[in-house]
């Protein structure tokens, strides 16, 4: 297939996955397919990218690019394209972006679903660092590092005596809405700033006590 042809497909299967037309995505991709060499998701939806660089978040998606302002929603929509169709707990996402509670990290407060969370979490950066170091990828290690050590912070934090967490009926429900708040603004951004990308993250994402990317068509993000 002519590149040009398959680049205008790939743009015009992400635009209808984005409006909810997954049949003519799917025909779409199945001219691809049946025209020229099997391809990925990615050489199909173009360089699927969301990745921060500095104080804004480079987006790729069906074939153009925008740059977003970084915002915590920006970093929990992060967490969410780099672990598809799995649930993540608010807790992880607001103790990743260092806003525990909603009067700060001084004040937070955990449950033990929130405990189990973060522990949960705890092993997988601390086999993110050993493979890191094995592989020598510095700047890998330094960030799952960081990332483990602000976690226990916020553990010790939100722990009384003896391990056993201050508990307040209305954690996580704080936690959810103030997760929710975030990632519906930083999707208005996107929506702004590359409306085909905002259309297919808005249909993807789930928001709640676990949230969660989950397209209708499976999309590769380098992130």
């Amino acid at each position: 297939m002519i590149p040009r042809a398959a680049a205008l497909l790939a743009a015009a299967s992400a635009e209808a996955e984005a409006q909810g037309m997954v049949r003519v995505s799917r025909l779409a991709r199945a001219a691809v397919a049946v025209t020229g060499p099997a391809a990925t998701d990615v050489d199909l939806l173009g360089q699927a990218t969301f990745r921060r660089e500095g104080d804004v978040w480079l987006l790729r998606f069906g074939g153009s690019e925008a740059r977003v302002r970084s915002t915590k929603g920006m970093a929990d929509l992060a967490v969410l394209l780099a672990r598809p169709g799995t649930e993540v707990h608010v807790a992880e996402l607001v103790g990743a972006s260092g806003a525990l509670g909603t009067t700060g990290s001084s004040d937070a407060v955990l449950d033990t679903t929130a405990i189990t969370a973060y522990r949960r979490r705890l092993h997988e950066l601390t086999d993110e660092e050993d493979d890191a170091d094995l592989a020598g990828d510095a700047a890998r290690s330094t960030r799952a590092r960081e990332e483990r050590e602000a976690i226990v912070d916020h553990l010790a934090t939100g722990l009384g005596l003896g391990g056993v967490p201050r508990s307040t009926p209305d954690w996580v429900e704080r936690a959810r809405k103030a997760v929710r708040r975030r990632i519906d603004a930083a999707l208005q951004r996107i929506e702004a700033e590359h409306p085909t990308a905002g259309r297919h993250l808005r249909r993807s994402v789930n928001t709640g006590a676990f949230c969660s990317y989950d397209p209708a068509e499976p999309v590769r993000w380098e992130t």
